[in-house]
């Protein structure tokens, strides 16, 4: 389909700001049973840098939902397992030390205490 190039830039670059990246289809999909996928080299060849390196920073996230942003300096970070194999809500950034929760981010003191106290007042 015929798509003039700014306007195609600006119907990705709004996708990936809303954090679509498993939605880039041709902007006629479904009005004649197009299934065309935008790949990656044509992302490479019509978004600028910071557009790229937001769908690389949505695609690890879609891959991986148990990564969590750093509130602090934005890294994504992994979390890690208590014994019982459950997740522990306690995190630290391996970039710049920045302690936050996995649930929470940085919405109460990191602990599991402060979660635990967190999530009774919002319950309320």
């Amino acid at each position: 389909h015929g798509t003039c190039r700014d306007c195609m830039r600006a119907y990705l670059r709004l996708r990936i700001e809303e954090g679509r990246v498993s939605d880039l289809w041709c902007p006629c999909k479904g009005n004649d049973d197009c299934e065309a996928a935008v790949t990656q080299e044509e992302l490479e060849a019509w978004l600028d840098t910071a557009t790229l390196a937001k769908y690389a920073r949505f695609e690890k996230m879609a891959a991986n939902p148990q990564l969590r942003s750093c509130p602090s300096c934005k890294n994504l970070c992994s979390p890690t397992m208590r014994e019982d194999g459950k997740l522990k809500s306690h995190m630290t950034c391996q970039d710049c030390g920045a302690e936050f929760c996995y649930f929470h981010s940085n919405a109460h003191e990191p602990g599991d205490e402060a979660c635990a106290a967190y999530e009774r007042s919002v319950v309320k």
